[in-house]
């Protein structure tokens, strides 16, 4: 299983990150030469605009990773290449993919979990949560949907239930 993260591009030095930077402000990345997120998402989450503007940018540069990241996965022989990305459809990087699985939680689960992860407070974190789609969205998608609303053990359950129906 090879498991690729669709996220910001987060390399030093990487043209992603460059025009990030020109658009918003150079200050988004920090004195490592590596992206401040925090500053990028107080910047882009209080203005639908910014946030599709950063959309924009990023998901070319997101696409464009994937394709050789699955290519290479494949070359290799992986027969399972796993996408972990919260913006498969924004993104078309849906596109890619045989099957979504859709993985969801519990508003009140989610918040918590990036609190205990992130360390955000909860309003930052529901302001996020409002500029994404709701669970009918995902669910009207998916091929797959898989309920995360306990510990990891049920969690692994559920995925290896279905791999096991996918033959894999």
């Amino acid at each position: 299983i090879y498991i690729l993260n669709i996220y910001i591009l987060n390399t030093k030095g990487n043209l992603c990150l460059v025009d990030l930077a020109v658009e918003f402000t150079p200050s988004i990345i920090d004195a490592t030469g590596n992206l401040n997120r925090q500053k990028l998402a107080d910047i882009v989450f209080k203005n639908k605009g910014k946030l599709k503007r950063l959309n924009e940018i990023i998901f070319p540069y997101v696409l464009d990773e994937a394709k050789k990241d699955i290519e290479k996965a494949k070359k290799e022989g992986c027969r399972l290449v796993v996408l972990d990305a919260p913006t498969l459809f924004d993104s078309k990087a849906d596109a890619l993919c045989d099957k979504i699985v859709v993985v969801l939680a519990e508003p009140y689960t989610r918040i918590q979990r990036v609190i205990d992860r992130d360390h955000l407070p909860a309003n930052k974190i529901v302001q996020r949560m409002a500029n994404q789609g709701d669970d009918k969205f995902f669910i009207d998608r998916a091929d797959h949907v898989i309920q995360n609303d306990g510990d990891t053990v049920t969690l692994r359950l559920a995925v290896l239930e279905l791999l096991n129906n996918l033959g894999l």
